[in-house]
C-alpha cells in the first residue's frame, strides 16, 4: 500500500458532480487483417488475460484515517 501523490489526491478531492476530474482515452484498433469481426467478449477476455502485466490497472482506493492510499488487491 502506498500513499497517493499530491496530484492524484488533488484530482480526488477536487472532483464533484459538476466538475469531473477523471481522464479517459480512446484506442483505435485496425481489424482489417482479421477474417471476421472481433467479438466484444473475445476482446474482454484478452484484456483480462493481460491485466497481470500492468498492476496499476488492478489498484483500488482505500480510505485510511486522515489519508488515502492505493491498494492493490
Amino acid at each position: 500500500m502506498r500513499q497517493l501523490s499530491e496530484l492524484d489526491a488533488s484530482f480526488l478531492y477536487l472532483e464533484s458532480e459538476t466538475t469531473p476530474m477523471h481522464i479517459g482515452g480512446v484506442y483505435l484498433f485496425d481489424a482489417s487483417t482479421l477474417d471476421k469481426p472481433l467479438a466484444f467478449s473475445t476482446f474482454v477476455a484478452y484484456l483480462r488475460s493481460r491485466l497481470h502485466v500492468v498492476p496499476l490497472f488492478r489498484q483500488k482506493l482505500k480510505e485510511i484515517p486522515y489519508a488515502w492510499a492505493d491498494h492493490t488487491g
